[in-house]
């Protein structure tokens, strides 16, 4: 059996454990045998464990400075694909292995033109393609670059629409992902005291390192708002959390191509996001979403009033963003 090998940082709840558990389900179903070599610090079962337990695929954890040692010692004679997703120093590994094994196909995935990409450079000429998740993040790579720039997206006649609208006196806006310092949520809680209360309500789904200091935040800063925590939820769970939403905030200070952008607008909801990475591919600032300035809290909290004011525009942005 042929198999592929997938060299990633240890992740935690989002998308990327989404789409990398769709990719091995496929790769499975098509007959290849897959590993992933999870390159952490930990030992503890936790959610990735929970995720990559829904395919077949191997699983090997490794700490970061015993990764080149392990990969030296990797049987490399039923690799058929190398995919490195996003941790630099094992991109670097790349020559090392052709040289073991010459013709060895290897992928290189641009997540964002910050991460990655000066390794991703270095080692072209060993890549047989380069994945961009955002255009920005293909122009970095070069003009010489191999690369495939291959959208997100999601079936919409598996995605049921929902017809939005005020259904009662707050507009109610919604955080879905990783609680940590790339995502942002606290300029969620930021925004949330900006706003009156009577009038905004916030639904908040994930978990993260910055979970408790961004519920600490909405304690001290706006104590009165209306601002529930779900925690990590399943993904029928979070169907009906959408249905929860008037508004997607994606306050995203660094990002790839969030697929929760492309399930918010196929939902009949409305994206308010950061103006960064892969999200201006998917939102047209007026027409298919609101973009801001990635952490100014002032501009998203004028655009959720601007939202509340005009149920128009609301209107508008989620048909358009269907179509």
């Amino acid at each position: 059996m042929q198999r592929v090998l997938f060299v990633t940082p240890h992740l935690s709840f989002g998308g990327a454990e989404r789409v990398l558990t769709m990719l091995a389900t496929a790769l499975g179903t098509a007959g290849y045998g897959v590993d992933v070599l999870s390159v952490t610090r930990g030992r503890k079962p936790d959610c990735f464990d929970e995720w990559i337990a829904e395919t077949r695929a191997c699983v090997t954890r490794v700490a970061p400075g015993d990764v080149a040692a392990v990969l030296a010692e990797w049987p490399l004679s039923a690799l058929r694909t190398v995919c490195f997703l996003g941790w630099s120093p094992a991109i670097r590994l790349a020559p090392r292995l052709m040289a073991r094994r010459p013709g060895l196909r290897m992928v290189g995935f641009a997540f964002n033109p910050v991460e990655a990409v000066d390794d991703l450079t270095a080692v072209q000429a060993h890549l047989a393609v380069t994945v961009a998740e955002s255009i920005q993040a293909a122009d970095a790579l070069g003009p010489g670059a191999r690369v495939v720039v291959v959208p997100s997206g999601l079936d919409p006649a598996q995605v049921p629409e929902r017809r939005t609208g005020a259904e009662g006196p707050k507009l109610r806006v919604g955080f879905i992902g990783r609680m940590d310092a790339s995502k942002n949520v606290r300029t969620v809680v930021r925004t949330a005291a900006l706003l009156p209360s009577d009038r905004f309500g916030f639904h908040l789904f994930g978990d993260g390192p910055l979970r408790r200091r961004a519920r600490l935040a909405a304690w001290l800063l706006c104590p009165r708002h209306d601002l529930r925590w779900y925690g990590r939820v399943s993904d029928a769970a979070l169907a009906e959390g959408f249905a929860k939403l008037d508004v997607l905030m994606v306050p995203s200070l660094v990002d790839g191509r969030p697929l929760v952008i492309s399930e918010a607008q196929l939902r009949g909801v409305v994206v308010l996001a950061s103006r960064t990475g892969a999200i201006p591919d998917l939102v047209q600032d007026g027409e298919t979403g609101l973009l801001c300035a990635p952490g100014d809290t002032g501009e998203f909290a004028w655009a959720l009033r601007r939202l509340a004011e005009d149920p128009s525009l609301a209107r508008r942005i989620v048909a358009n963003a269907r179509t």
